[in-house]
């Protein structure tokens, strides 16, 4: 049998077994076969693992990875080194695709066979809702777009802007990993992985090296991959793990922009986007409902989080002055650690869109 020209890597770690089947069955069904399925099992501790074993035996083009659970980074790790194909492509367990993917992707790869990576765009399952989501701006006209050397800064500039003065939970992030392909002996030469132990956005910082060192990127405008969006969920899941993993970020970021960017506008552009990732944090963690601490233990672990360390760093370096009103105010309420009033202003936000989804039902 013939290497296939792309691999699928899928993590898998305690999948809802309907997304699970979705995900493998969307694999299954593609009208082009020139491809091999990875099915990584992170140590599920349920059926997933047999679940994917069942699809390996009925598909042959399907092999299964079990390990022991190291989180999505090392997963992904593990499909890039073991990928028997010339591109990689990941699809997340609860995710799928459209059955035609590796059909373009084979064309896109035949037509851009000078290309480090191949982009095209997602959809936003929202329950029964699905809405398109762009990756980049301004080439939606479903041609073919090349991004060299000489214009990459483009791609990084969608994910750092210099000022955020407008916020979207929508806002155009090339950061992902989905609906994309990577030329495994790029990753390979370059040494490119995802960082072991960070727990989430380990695409954004993946991503951001893979563009530093890509030679060509191609863009083309078509939604073919689905990612499974609960936005109820997304505005109420407490996540106490969110301030060290956010810590652990930064660090990994800071890395970044001192290697390749190591100037005043981009030190502003990692602060200005943690701004808003501090919002976020108190959101998902001090504000939520769902967090079982009174409000004078949330108010302590607020004020231990972003008195020191790097997250006192960012606020105290941050230049607010040209950024728009939501981000000044969450500058200006860290700064003078009014923490008790950023509570009180996210869990009105919470209530709110709380209210209008139930309303949207």
């Amino acid at each position: 049998m013939n290497s296939p020209l792309i691999t699928i890597v899928v993590p898998v770690y305690k999948v809802p077994y309907d997304l699970l089947h979705q995900c493998l069955d969307s694999i299954a069904a593609q009208t082009s076969k020139n491809y091999e399925a990875l099915l990584v099992d992170d140590g599920s501790p349920d059926n997933c693992g047999q679940i994917c074993d069942d699809y390996a035996r009925k598909y042959p083009w399907f092999r299964v990875i079990h390990q022991e659970n190291g989180g999505l980074s090392v997963v992904r790790n593990v499909g890039i080194q073991l990928a028997a194909g010339a591109w990689i492509c990941f699809v997340d367990g609860d995710d799928w695709i459209e059955p035609e993917t590796i059909a373009f992707a084979e064309r896109y790869v035949r037509n851009c066979k000078d290309g480090d990576v191949l982009i095209w765009d997602e959809y936003y399952d929202v329950g029964d809702v699905i809405k398109k989501n762009l990756f980049i701006r301004g080439c939606n006209d479903g041609k073919v777009h090349a991004f060299d050397r000489t214009n990459m800064e483009v791609l990084v500039d969608q994910f750092f802007p210099v000022v955020f003065k407008k916020f979207s939970g929508n806002y155009v992030d090339i950061g992902t990993c989905n609906a994309r392909l990577y030329r495994k002996g790029f990753l390979d030469r370059n040494g490119l992985r995802n960082v072991p132990g960070l727990k989430r956005m380990q695409d954004n910082e993946f991503n951001l090296r893979v563009f530093e060192k890509a030679a060509k990127v191609y863009y083309c405008c078509k939604h073919l991959y689905h990612y499974s969006f609960n936005e109820e969920a997304a505005t109420q899941k407490y996540a106490p793990q969110n301030v060290e993993t956010m810590n652990f970020l930064y660090t990994c970021m800071k890395k970044y922009v001192e290697e390749f960017h190591n100037d005043e506008e981009y030190h502003q552009r990692l602060y200005g986007r943690f701004i808003r990732i501090f919002g976020e944090i108190f959101k998902l963690n001090y504000a939520n409902p769902n967090n079982p601490h009174k409000i004078g233990e949330r108010l302590c672990e607020a004020k231990s989080a972003f008195s020191t360390g790097n997250f006192k760093e960012v606020i105290d370096q941050f230049d607010p002055g040209p950024h728009g009103r939501k981000t000044k105010f969450i500058h200006g309420l860290l700064k003078h650690r009014l923490f008790l009033v950023l509570i009180a202003y996210y869990s009105l936000s919470i209530r709110t869109r709380k209210a209008r989804l139930i309303r949207r039902k």
